[in-house]
């Protein structure tokens, strides 16, 4: 069995004690860390499906690196509609991890896309990153594969959130459609747990390190939730199981939220 630790949307500032929305995003990201080893692991990958950076600098990124490198399984990080792609790689790219587009896990591949499309929220895949997925998929057809990305394919039922999504997400569909090992997909940038079928695919997007996003509201709003994560397992037979994992509302420190 393949453990793999989903983490995403840390939207780390450039200093430790930086805040958003009153929260304080490296505390959080640092407990989620420790919570979900101490509940979970070991892992065999930490994934973190974008917006690692708020502000999208060196320092940011090395605040991540550092936390990162503190846990034995390796990582990979993919960008969101937040970060500096070329920040992040010389920050993070290292023997122990990095930014990196495709990876064996025994039987499994997993293939990490970016949905960047600058100057905008919003998802796009371009040319060469659909003939990437494309490539990459021929490269072991036969082996059940995970597809990680950080904007959502499906709509959420947000009317704020949906606005947002991967907008050529009917050409990505498509290469779904023609792929069967494809087992499953996750993503992030919704700040919330969720779970859709398509064909024989399932798609799942992450909780947030640091707060969770109300998606029912008609405007943007964020609910109590604690911090959270995904826990990923992967059986050699195609299997999958994928759970969420939530920080403890008692073992937030004083210093997680602000506000």
């Amino acid at each position: 069995m393949i453990k793999i630790l989903q983490i995403s949307d840390l939207h780390i500032r450039e200093t430790a004690d930086g805040e958003m929305l009153h929260t304080k995003t490296y505390d959080t990201f640092r407990q989620v860390l420790a919570h979900a080893h101490a509940e979970h692991g070991p892992f065999n990958l930490i994934l973190v499906s974008g917006d690692l950076a708020q502000d999208p600098v060196a320092a940011s990124y090395q605040l991540i690196a550092q936390a990162l490198r503190e846990y034995p399984a390796p990582y990979l990080c993919l960008p969101g509609n937040h970060d500096d792609y070329t920040v992040m790689q010389s920050q993070l790219n290292s023997p122990r991890g990095g930014c990196g587009k495709y990876f064996n896990l025994g039987d499994w591949r997993l293939i990490a896309l970016n949905s960047q499309l600058p100057g905008s929220d919003s998802g796009y895949f371009n040319a060469e990153e659909l003939q990437f997925l494309r490539h990459a998929l021929n490269l072991a057809a036969g082996a059940p594969t995970l597809v990680a990305m950080h904007h959502h394919t499906l709509n959420s039922g947000s009317v704020w959130m949906d606005g947002m999504r991967l907008q050529n997400h009917a050409e990505f569909l498509a290469i779904l459609e023609q792929a069967p090992q494809v087992k499953l997909t996750v993503c992030g940038h919704l700040h919330q747990a969720l779970h859709w079928r398509f064909g024989s695919t399932d798609l799942y997007s992450c909780p947030a390190t640091c707060f969770q996003f109300d998606l029912p509201s008609p405007r943007f709003g964020l609910t109590d939730q604690a911090p959270g994560y995904q826990i990923i397992e992967l059986a050699e037979n195609g299997g999958h199981q994928v759970s969420p994992g939530w920080l403890p509302k008692s073992s937030l420190s004083p210093m997680a939220a602000s506000g």
